[in-house]
């Protein structure tokens, strides 16, 4: 019997700021410290992801009560954490882009 697991990563240089679980039913997003802590209190779906920050990293199960344009919110905001924290020549190639 073979198990297989992936999981999709979505990265700005090396730095991860999105990953999906194999059943699309989770993603991880990087979040804000102070949003991570009201977000959890609020969704049922939000909680801190065990194998990674857990200041940092939330996981998201999209199959309970978090919508799609809050998923699709917090998905364009780890990315701009992300981005905020590469250096100045690497946001401006991204500029390029």
């Amino acid at each position: 019997m073979t198990i297989e697991l992936w999981f999709l990563r979505f990265r700005i240089k090396y730095s991860p700021y999105l990953l999906i679980a194999e059943t699309f039913e989770q993603v991880n997003l990087k979040c804000d410290p102070e949003k991570s802590i009201g977000l959890r209190e609020q969704f049922e779906g939000i909680f801190p992801r065990y194998h990674m920050n857990k200041k940092h990293w939330n996981s998201v199960k999209t199959v309970l009560d978090v919508s799609g344009s809050l998923l699709m919110e917090l998905a364009a905001r780890s990315y701009e954490l992300v981005v905020s924290g590469l250096t100045k020549k690497l946001r401006e190639g991204l500029n390029s882009l």
